[in-house]
């Protein structure tokens, strides 16, 4: 096992900035992901840990010990890709046994150790196979099991789950935080899919264009966005945001077509008390309830379409030039056109800074 310490990383591709003085350690035994959009660092990230890729600026540290300048077999590193790169004329025990024969291992000793994975991965029946005749999940075994027979100290993994369909995804994800937990191994994991990254991950770092936005529990990541752009990203579907301006002489926020009372508005957040001020409210769809009628504390709203997703149904509200998500139960059968009243948790509400976009924190946290 081994700890991962990344100091003041950055990479330049020509006038490029792929990654701009990145920061992060990872614990022992720590199934760690980096979440991103297309374009936002990740396998940048991943290949100057391995060192596919030479970092213009910054350390790298492995259990203490500086790496920047070793190749990827001096790391004693695995890595598992979205193209699983197994060789199409050798069996899968051979595919399995080439690194443990790179390290001119005995025969049987090479046996002993495949054997041994390829019945952890439950791929025994298919040893003697062509990755031709296997499925894409028995496909991603065999890579996995190629990676887990060298022992290394991390496990690096670039999108391996990204050509499976939807079905053997979820396999999958159980599969991989499964083996991690049993061999007690560090994951490094890279990837574009949220589900993924809330489903496995121990802890989340969020990038964006080379720069890192948010590290922390999925829980947190999800609950606590530290930013406009986390906020947006991660959910699904995404956070509803709103320009508003806030009132402290009576406690509103408001915006184009709607208004809501907020007893304690300055004391809830961590904002001064000059009067009317802008920010950008948040709030995500499960956090807001449609009524059919009136209360002093909703405010009114139009049904724009509905999306039945069969264990709930995503309803779009139109609120003046606006459009809300919101989660409600599967069945809901209000038509389109309906007006409606909405209710939001005043808990669950986010701002964040117009400029900054920064989030707003609560006063208490």
């Amino acid at each position: 096992m081994a700890s991962l310490s990344v100091k003041e990383l950055s990479k330049n591709f020509g006038k490029l900035q792929a990654l701009n003085n990145l920061n992060l350690e990872v614990e022992d035994g720590e199934f760690f992901v980096v979440l991103g959009p297309t374009a936002a660092g990740k396998t940048t990230t991943l290949k100057c840990l391995t060192g596919l890729l030479t970092p213009d600026e910054g350390e790298v540290h492995m259990d203490d010990e500086a790496v920047q300048a070793l190749s990827p077999a001096e790391r004693d590193v695995a890595l598992v890709f979205q193209t699983y790169a197994l060789y199409p004329r050798k069996t899968v025990f051979e595919n399995m046994a080439f690194p443990l024969k790179a390290r001119q291992m005995s025969p049987e000793d090479i046996k002993t150790r495949v054997t041994e994975i390829a019945a952890k991965l439950q791929i025994s029946p298919y040893l003697d196979r062509k990755p031709a005749q296997l499925s894409g999940g028995q496909q991603q075994r065999v890579a996995l099991g190629r990676a887990m027979v060298r022992d290394p100290r991390i496990f690096f993994m670039d999108e391996p789950l990204t050509n499976l369909d939807f079905k053997l995804r979820a396999e999958m994800r159980a599969e991989l935080k499964r083996q991690q937990q049993e061999l007690g191994k560090t994951f490094f994991y890279v990837t574009n899919d949220q589900v993924e990254a809330m489903s496995m991950a121990d802890r989340i770092m969020v990038l964006n264009q080379g720069v890192v936005q948010q590290i922390d529990v999925p829980e947190t990541i999800y609950d606590d966005p530290a930013n406009l752009f986390v906020a947006r990203f991660v959910g699904n579907p995404r956070m509803n945001t709103l320009d508003c301006t806030i009132d402290t002489t009576n406690n509103t926020i408001s915006g184009e077509g709607w208004r809501l009372v907020l007893p304690e508005l300055v004391e809830h957040f961590a904002i001064n008390s000059d009067n009317k001020q802008s920010y950008i409210m948040g709030i995500r769809a499960e956090d807001i309830r449609i009524h059919r009628q009136a209360q002093d504390t909703f405010f009114a709203a139009e049904i724009f379409v509905t999306e039945p997703l069969g264990d709930k149904t995503i309803v779009d509200i139109s609120l003046g030039d606006v459009n809300l998500k919101v989660r409600e139960e599967a069945g809901f059968d209000l038509a389109v056109g309906s007006q409606v009243w909405l209710e939001l948790d005043a808990s669950k509400i986010h701002l964040f800074d117009k400029t900054t976009h920064k989030s707003i924190r609560k006063a208490n946290s």
